[in-house]
């Protein structure tokens, strides 16, 4: 599409131009890749901060499996892989062949790519533990609520 070409191409008003014309920023190729993807791949911080702020889905997946965070770490594009994390990219998927963000930073030597990516999987807090059930004996109110609920459970 117009909007991938643009992005693939750094050309900032173009893309500006086209979303603001409604441009599908979700639109994809047959093996999966759309303007994010292709602008995070190729470095262009800027495009895929105007592409994140138009709803372009940050964990996105072609048929590669790699999203825009592991396209700019393959590629070792420091500043896209800043303003991923900052935007909260899942840094725990892994690709088609298994390899993690952090296993990718280490195999290509980008060493500040894979500090950064430690220190965003320490600094990110633990999940929260899912709430617990409500008890059947608190479901409703007073007994008449609460007697097919015994009832079940003798």
């Amino acid at each position: 599409t117009a909007l991938m070409r643009a992005a693939n191409e750094n050309r900032l008003e173009a893309v500006t131009f086209l979303l603001d014309r409604r441009a599908n920023v979700e639109s994809r190729t047959q093996v999966g890749m759309n303007a994010l993807l292709l602008a995070a791949q190729r470095g262009h911080a800027e495009i895929v901060s105007t592409l994140l702020d138009s709803g372009a889905n940050i964990n996105a997946l072609p048929s590669s499996r790699e999203s825009a965070l592991i396209k700019a770490i393959l590629w070792g594009k420091v500043s896209c892989v800043k303003l991923l994390l900052a935007r909260k990219a899942d840094t725990t998927g892994a690709t088609m062949r298994n390899r993690t963000a952090l296993s990718i930073a280490r195999q290509h030597k980008h060493h500040e790519i894979a500090s950064l990516l430690q220190f965003a999987e320490t600094a990110a807090p633990p999940p929260a533990p899912p709430a617990p059930a409500p008890r059947p004996e608190t479901v409703g109110s007073g007994s008449a609520a609460t007697e097919p609920v015994r009832s079940i459970l003798r």
